[in-house]
């Protein structure tokens, strides 16, 4: 199996010091018969919560496969821990990996190519969401099987907008500032926020792919391993940089700092009138609000509502089969788990616990599903974008795309500061990006 090197000190400092919560865990055959399993999953709170039940539910549901759900923190933090474990193969058996680790999955060896797997045992991938499948489609196979995949949303207090004539929410950055203006103008003291923005470049990629504007050379590393950034290559990534930077200085953007925590917090207690965030808060943000206002949700706006659309990329992440050499017995109960997990009955329950999309379309054959959408209308916000967004498969992807999301974020974060422009934050991050994406191809 081929050992993938460390393209960066930051990331060999990290493989050296980690330890890896919870070991390999009980593998193979144990003393029940059984064949036991690790899964590595990252999601925290209600939605790790979640992911434990369907865990249970897996193994109750069957006597040849017991699963242990282990958690290992962040998505960063598991990548981390994985680097790690597979230098001796004592990884788990599945893991989950966000969309940022595509590439860096498909390099690394580690991995069962899930193409591999669907030829062998005649997985059914067929009724999989296509613009879903589109992502995870590198050098032209399948490599991961999707599981947790969201896109972003505009969510807003619709009780406010409607009265403020916007029940549709804004349809693009100049209505949010417009409407957050306004908002901040009405001097309410329970409501002193009009729009409550972190600084997730995720944000900032979607305004780029909706105009299949690449943010790495080779086709945004679809066509090939990318070989520099190219946000310096068009204008586009400046000028959503420097309609961010408006939104902040007019004051339209809640001065919240940068986290996601802080941002999702005030929205739901009514102090903001409008945020950004994933779809898999869908769920979360109706109960937190419960009945202090109706929550209405749009499309996550465009920069200008003229401009050419083909929709969102997709975050979330997905579940890689770990090349551990451990025989045909352990790789048939991932299988058994896989089927499992992507299954319509899963699906739709993960989907109306969650936010999260169910990867399958069969899972709309339940009247739950139906039923759901039709009291929550939230979620079907959810689904029509995913369906509109027909350059999800155009998302970057690159062996260094966790780091490199870490430089325009710290780029992105000091402009907003006030401490460099928009041009800066570019050059800088092109620059940074360059060192990474060159350092990765040279291990590699």
């Amino acid at each position: 199996m081929k050992k993938l090197l460390m393209f960066s000190l930051f990331s060999l400092f990290l493989g050296i010091s980690v330890l890896f919560a919870g070991g390999g865990g009980q593998r193979g055959a144990g003393s029940d018969g059984r064949v036991h399993l690790t899964f590595w999953y990252s999601l925290g709170g209600l939605l790790g919560e979640e992911v434990v039940n369907m865990v249970e539910r897996f193994n109750q549901s069957q006597d040849r496969v017991v699963v242990e759900p282990q958690f290992q923190g962040s998505y960063e933090e598991s990548i981390n821990k994985l680097r790690t474990a597979m230098r001796t193969r004592s990884g788990p058996d599945i893991v989950q990996i966000y969309e940022g680790g595509t590439r860096f999955m498909v390099d690394s060896g580690f991995i069962v190519p899930a193409q591999v797997l669907v030829d062998e045992y005649r997985i059914n991938v067929a009724s999989l969401e296509p613009n879903i499948l589109e992502y995870y489609i590198v050098d032209g196979r399948l490599n991961s099987f999707p599981f947790n995949t969201s896109v972003p949303l505009l969510y807003y207090n619709k009780t406010l907008l409607t009265q403020m004539g916007y029940p549709d929410g804004p349809r693009d950055w100049a209505e949010v500032k417009e409407i957050a203006l306004r908002v901040n103008a009405m001097n309410n003291p329970n409501i002193p926020y009009g729009f409550a923005q972190f600084s997730d470049p995720w944000f900032f990629e979607q305004q780029l792919v909706m105009q299949r504007v690449p943010m790495v050379d080779n086709n945004n590393g679809r066509s090939g391993p990318p070989t520099r950034s190219v946000l310096d290559q068009h204008p586009l990534p400046t000028q959503v940089l420097r309609a961010w930077l408006d939104l902040s200085t007019s004051g339209a953007i809640a001065d919240l700092g940068f986290g996601a925590a802080d941002t999702n917090a005030a929205f739901t207690a009514g102090l903001a009138a409008m945020t950004t965030a994933s779809t898999s808060q869908v769920r979360n943000f109706l109960t937190t609000i419960g009945g202090r206002f109706e929550l209405g949700t749009t499309f996550y706006p465009p920069m200008d509502r003229n401009a050419p659309f083909g929709g969102v990329t997709l975050g979330g992440a997905s579940l890689y089969v770990l090349d551990n050499g451990k025989g045909k017995d352990v790789e048939a109960a991932v299988v058994d788990f896989i089927n499992y997990f992507i299954s319509p009955e899963v699906q739709a329950a993960w989907h109306i616990a969650t936010g999260y999309y169910p990867v399958t379309t069969e899972a709309y054959n339940f009247a739950s599903v139906h039923e759901n959408m039709e009291r929550y209308p939230p979620f079907r916000t959810a689904i029509d974008q995913m369906r509109a967004s027909t350059n999800m498969g155009f998302g970057a992807i690159y062996g260094s795309f966790v780091e490199g999301r870490d430089i325009l974020r710290q780029h992105i974060e000091e402009m907003l500061m006030g401490r460099i422009s928009p041009e800066e934050a570019i050059r800088r991050t092109v620059e940074g990006q360059n060192i990474l994406i060159t350092n990765y191809n040279r291990a590699n």
